[in-house]
């Protein structure tokens, strides 16, 4: 997978997140952050590879506050990431 940046224009702050494109993908959500949710979650690692073994892409992402993703923890940018796949 491809380490990305997902921008949220209206926080002017980006997402760190990892991403396999197909014409087929998915997005892939952690749990959520106030719950210790991150990109690296075994979960969401299975679930990508999961994905990929049968050709469906995956973009899987850090909320905010997490990882290298700026801001502060919230729930909200599931929209910007399903927008960027």
């Amino acid at each position: 997978m491809k380490q990305v940046r997902i921008p949220l224009p209206a926080d002017g702050i980006e997402l760190e997140g990892r991403v396999g494109v197909t014409p087929l993908s998915a997005v892939v959500a952690p749990p959520h952050p106030l719950y210790g949710g991150h990109l690296s979650n075994p979960v969401v690692g299975a679930l990508c590879e999961g994905l990929a073994r049968r050709g469906i892409g995956a973009l899987a992402f850090n909320w905010r506050g997490v990882g290298a993703s700026a801001g502060q923890p919230s729930g909200d940018p599931g929209v910007a990431a399903a927008d960027y796949a």
